[in-house]
């Protein structure tokens, strides 16, 4: 009965010492959300007359500050890393953040990206348009965001062709 009693305590305590060291691993190391979103990114684009320009905005409604990246991507899946323009005259903020790079969000800060596409002045290329993204967020801070795609026809006068939102988790925070 001792041998007996014996080896069954040694299995259970090896079992428990297995479930143990198995649970007190992490699950997962990384700890960053990921927003994906699309962009209704078929407003007109020319070399002659149209362009397209897209707006975004992030907003960290926390006190904490979080470290950030926003990916853009064309319709083929290509990064866009498109520089952002400066303020224009027509009173658009100027970009506060690059595609593709890493920055600090600051609690309560909003930071701005605006480009341009097509015959704009200091804009990328049409096929450089995106067409979905995503936000990588780490596990602080409390964003919201949100933005627009124009197409428009310049010439003697200027037309807003078309002007779509860009939802980016349902408006809700994330």
């Amino acid at each position: 009965m001792k041998k007996w009693s014996k080896k069954v305590w040694m299995s259970t305590a090896a079992v428990l010492i297995a479930i143990m060291s198995v649970s007190a691993i992490p699950a997962s190391a990384d700890t960053s959300r990921v927003i994906w979103f699309t962009i209704q990114n078929n407003s007109v684009c020319s070399t002659s007359g149209h362009y397209t320009t897209v707006y975004i905005n992030l907003n960290n409604i926390s006190s904490s500050a979080a470290n950030v990246t926003v990916n853009l991507y064309n319709d083929d899946g290509v990064a866009v890393t498109a520089t952002g323009l400066p303020a224009s005259g027509g009173g658009y903020m100027a970009s506060t953040f690059q595609p593709g790079s890493p920055f600090m969000l600051g609690g309560k800060q909003t930071k701005h990206y605006y480009a341009a596409f097509g015959t704009f002045p200091g804009g990328s290329t049409c096929e450089n348009r995106p067409a979905y993204g995503n936000i990588v967020v780490d596990d602080s801070g409390l964003l919201l965001a949100n933005g627009e795609i124009k197409g428009t026809s310049s010439g003697s006068t200027t037309i807003i062709l078309s002007n779509t939102n860009i939802i980016i988790n349902g408006g809700q925070p994330f």
